[in-house]
């Protein structure tokens, strides 16, 4: 491969970064999508962009926590995405560890913008706590809604 193709590629890496943050699996996937490029070479332009500190799956990690969970999902359902980003289990523990977010509380917000009224039976509380479940909240955010 040439310096050109080189250059472009790493030029393509630094706009998609430009944009928002990603994780290394993100880029590694996009830019292979864009380039038939060797892994050999992505791999190359990744670790040159962590090295240069344009890449971090941490950085991107907390974004993403704080992102999703200002839009209303819990930690479960932020957990199974960060994952299948490619964003490993340490790193997402620390993620979460690092954004220290208040995941009751937020589970009451999401669940009395959608339910104005408490539930008044135990089918609606049933339907309630699924909401609040498929959104990704674990048992203790979702038992304290309802205590």
């Amino acid at each position: 491969m040439t310096k050109d193709q080189q250059a472009s590629l790493y030029n393509a890496a630094l706009a998609l970064l430009a944009r928002r943050e990603h994780s290394s699996s993100e880029i590694k996937i996009k830019l292979k999508r864009k380039f038939s490029s060797s892994d050999e070479l992505i791999d190359k332009i990744i670790y040159t962009l962590i090295d240069q500190g344009y890449l971090s799956d941490e950085r991107f990690a907390e974004a993403y926590i704080r992102s999703r969970a200002r839009k209303g999902f819990g930690p479960v359902r932020i957990t199974q995405e960060l994952n299948e980003k490619g964003v490993s289990s340490e790193v997402i523990s620390r993620g979460f560890d690092e954004t220290d977010w208040d995941w009751n509380a937020t589970a009451q917000d999401v669940l009395r913008k959608k339910y104005k009224s408490e539930p008044q039976d135990f089918k609606e509380k049933m339907k309630q706590q699924n909401f609040l479940r498929y959104r990704g909240f674990d048992l203790d955010s979702i038992s304290s809604c309802f205590d």
